[in-house]
């Protein structure tokens, strides 16, 4: 979560959340900036103890939330690498909710990192991540649910053909092969707790070498396939990344070659789709790319380290 060096205070909302804060709470305001999903983010110090904090403001329906004070703090376990970050404080304001997490002093990544040690840092984060019980968690949370991700792929795939990304004369053949794939891969899912966004640009590797994982939301546990391939396919600009990733992430997880190509081929066709709708030359550029991997998910490889 990047912060602003300075900006100035020019709503009414944000004046009396900062004098809340300072007033209650004896927490000084440093500074405002947005994160990734446009949530308004507040740095805080407390001057007793010399601490940074960062105070979140979500919707009260927002699914990071119950993450935060109901999921996350099921989880006992201590781990080889990863930290998982822990609600400081909650509390209502206006007709938000506001979460007040820890402030974690470290180096940041973006998506696209080219940082080797990162690829092989992810693939440890998995494994910590693969060791925690998705039964602690509620049953609609912990298991996969394929009639709601089918749904979901092929909502994308009339999305893509809206936008021109499918070519007309081979719709039922490319419609045929992602059935297909789809059946192959639908089964027996291996399901791992994770954020929302489980990439290099979400993670803080702290003066320690330990790494926090940010931003919390969504279903709250995944297929471990897809995160393979999220990340994967992220980082298209780094080939050299990608390899060390596939080929570290393969050879220590269970990965299923079915399993892969169908979260692949999800994954790919949905940032194609979502890339195409920013209209500029890089995003462009970027879904191209990933239409490519798409493709590719239809074919025999049987590591991505091949692609």
């Amino acid at each position: 979560m990047k912060l602003l060096t300075s900006e100035k205070l020019d709503q009414d909302i944000d004046q009396e959340l900062v004098q809340h804060m300072e007033k209650t709470v004896g927490l000084k305001y440093l500074n405002k900036t947005k994160n990734q999903s446009s949530h308004p983010l507040y740095l805080f110090i407390n001057q007793a103890t010399n601490k940074k904090c960062i105070l979140k403001r979500l919707n009260k329906t927002d699914s990071e939330i119950k993450v935060y004070l109901e999921y996350l703090p099921l989880i006992k376990s201590s781990f080889n690498t990863l930290v998982l970050p822990e609600a400081v404080a909650a509390f209502h304001f206006g007709e938000s909710i506001c979460l007040l997490l820890p402030y974690y002093e470290g180096e940041h990544f973006s998506h696209n990192t080219n940082n080797l040690k990162l690829a092989d840092d992810l693939v440890e984060i998995v494994l910590d991540l693969s060791t925690i019980d998705v039964a602690l968690i509620p049953k609609d949370k912990s298991a996969f649910n394929y009639n709601a991700f089918e749904s979901h792929f092929w909502n994308n795939f009339d999305k893509a053909h809206a936008l021109g990304m499918v070519a007309v004369d081979d719709l039922e053949q490319i419609k045929a092969q992602c059935a297909e794939v789809l059946a192959r891969g639908g089964k027996n899912q291996i399901m791992v707790v994770s954020n929302g966004d489980f990439n290099p640009r979400n993670v803080i590797r702290l003066p320690d070498g330990k790494l926090v994982l940010l931003d919390w939301n969504g279903s709250f546990v995944y297929p471990l396939e897809h995160m393979l391939a999220y990340p994967w396919l992220l980082n298209w600009e780094n080939p050299a990344w990608q390899k060390e990733y596939a080929s570290k992430f393969e050879g220590k997880l269970p990965v299923d070659q079915a399993r892969l190509k169908m979260h692949l081929m999800n994954a790919a066709l949905f940032k194609a789709v979502d890339e195409k709708k920013h209209g500029n030359r890089y995003a462009d550029k970027m879904s191209a790319d990933h239409l490519k991997k798409f493709y590719a998910s239809f074919s025999g490889f049987q590591s991505l380290t091949e692609l």
